[in-house]
């Protein structure tokens, strides 16, 4: 189905991921909107609410506000319940459910039986 969102606010669109409830969309100037069930923080907004229509991610924002072609999202891939940007400087950045350790940030299963990382957290490479 179309996500008239995009048309309606005069955004292009780059390139998509998806992962098991949730999207993410990079447009061509570079900001990235997400939207699905926010459950354990899979939309990287710092929230656990689900978002019914795109909304921007303000963290991510910063990244292109500081110097575009240094920092700007090179590419970006979603699995089950979370996901990663690589900025064009090198640099990894995930959020999401990381039970398993799956977002190369550290933990997995420990005191939390639901470990997740919120927020865009660099993954120290």
């Amino acid at each position: 189905m179309k996500v008239k969102f995009f048309e309606e606010n005069g955004l292009k669109i780059k390139s998509i991921s998806a992962g098991l409830y949730h999207c993410n969309a990079l447009t061509t100037d570079g900001s990235l909107y997400t939207w699905g069930r926010g459950l354990n923080g899979v939309l990287g907004n710092g929230s656990n609410s689900h978002a019914l229509e795109p909304i921007i991610n303000e963290d991510i924002e910063g990244f292109n506000e500081e110097d575009a072609e240094l920092l700007g999202i090179k590419t970006m891939k979603s699995a089950d319940e979370y996901s990663g940007i690589l900025l064009n400087d090198g640099t990894l950045h995930t959020w999401g459910k990381n039970d398993r350790g799956q977002m190369g940030t550290g933990a997995g299963v420990g005191i939390e039986m639901v470990e997740c990382e919120n927020m865009p957290t660099q993954v120290d490479l």
